[in-house]
């Protein structure tokens, strides 16, 4: 299956990319600047983070300390279906950009100005990700000693 901003079940079309690197296989279809084929485009159940998430019994839990998101140019649609537990993340590292290798990838802009509005600050920032710190739960920014993204 797939995470992706969807409510209940849905299914999408997924683009799987050859073994030279499958990890560059996404929901997005893969442009020339990727330099990697498609092996082959299946269909595939996709559910929201905030459906899985809601598997699990998290009432007791008041914070999630780390996520990373890394899904090639959907990270922005990953985020917006954690739904009610978005706010409950205190580091959350997002790849932000993947320089144009798929089709309809995300806005880095109106994903950091999204981030903005739900209380996220930008942390640390690389030229592909950024690592957001959320400002409900960080008060002294100050006190971190987070090493730089290369």
């Amino acid at each position: 299956g797939a995470i992706d901003s969807v409510n209940g079940l849905a299914s999408s079309t997924f683009y799987c990319t050859s073994e030279e690197n499958t990890g560059c296989s996404s929901l997005l279809k893969p442009t020339k600047n990727l330099g990697i084929g498609v092996n082959e485009v299946i269909e595939v159940p996709t559910y929201s983070m905030e459906h899985v998430l809601d598997q699990f019994d998290l009432k007791n839990d008041k914070a999630i300390n780390f996520v990373k998101t890394d899904t090639q140019g959907k990270d922005f649609d990953v985020v917006k279906s954690f739904g009610k537990y978005l706010e409950r993340i205190k580091f959350l590292h997002c790849e932000v950009s993947t320089n144009n290798q798929y089709e309809n990838e995300q806005n880095k802009d109106d994903f950091i100005k999204y981030m903005n509005s739900r209380l996220f600050d930008v942390y640390i920032v690389s030229s592909f990700d950024h690592v957001f710190v959320n400002k409900r739960t960080m008060t002294d920014m100050s006190k971190l000693n987070i090493p730089n993204i290369p």
